[in-house]
């Protein structure tokens, strides 16, 4: 089962960037709250400035509860413009260039019942290989966390993606082919596949297969089905 919790209120803001704000007693007392969507620059008259871009870092707070320990914890920002640096707790967990969507594996450096540190660096600057921002044609560069961030929790096994390939039925036979994605690899444990009909009945199945990787394979031949 996956929860999806947005974080979108109580950030902190500051403009430019300092390692020192990664320490665990930095105070950020010179930050102040915002809300996301945000944009890093505003003229007096309340419209986007495209103009005047620069370093800025935002902060979050985010306490986990205990009953989160043991599962998947993702970050998903649906925009940062043009350049951003996500650190948890003080620790780089990864980078990202261009206005695009992007998810953060956080299982690791989030920790369930403590108050976690979540700290963005944004260079909002143009770059000329970052997608989306540089510069040229119709689209304008906002600089900032300019959409929304979620938190997603998962359960700790989850399939990512699932691709069916069938053959043609003959004598009431099909081939049935399952391409699998996990979201992560899983050891010592086993995936299967049940094809049920529109009122919900089981009308075959395939042998489970113990998960190696992320990406699993399973075929079969299921009997006692009709085509379309």
């Amino acid at each position: 089962m996956k929860k999806t919790v947005p974080i979108n209120d109580g950030w902190l803001f500051a403009e430019g960037f300092t390692r020192r704000c990664l320490e665990p007693d930095y105070e950020f007392a010179d930050f102040f709250p915002v809300s996301l969507p945000h944009n890093a620059k505003r003229r007096e008259d309340g419209y986007f400035d495209r103009t005047e871009t620069a370093v800025y870092t935002y902060a979050y707070l985010l306490s986990l509860d205990e009953k989160y320990n043991g599962s998947r914890l993702e970050l998903v920002f649906d925009g940062v413009s043009s350049y951003a640096e996500v650190y948890i707790n003080g620790t780089f967990v990864t980078s990202h260039k261009g206005d695009t969507p992007f998810t953060v594996d956080a299982t690791a450096p989030l920790k369930a019942g403590f108050q976690n540190m979540i700290v963005v660096k944004v260079d909002s600057r143009l770059k000329k290989d970052a997608p989306l921002t540089t510069g040229l044609g119709p689209v304008p560069s906002y600089g900032g966390i300019h959409r929304r961030v979620w938190l997603n929790v998962s359960d700790g096994v989850e399939i990512s993606d699932v691709f069916i390939k069938t053959g043609a039925v003959s004598d009431g036979a099909c081939e049935i082919e399952a391409f699998v994605t996990l979201g992560d690899f899983y050891p010592e444990t086993q995936l299967c596949l049940s094809i049920e009909d529109d009122a919900g009945r089981e009308v075959g199945s395939l042998p489970a297969k113990a998960v190696l990787s992320r990406e699993v394979a399973l075929k079969g031949v299921v009997r006692g089905i009709k085509g379309w």
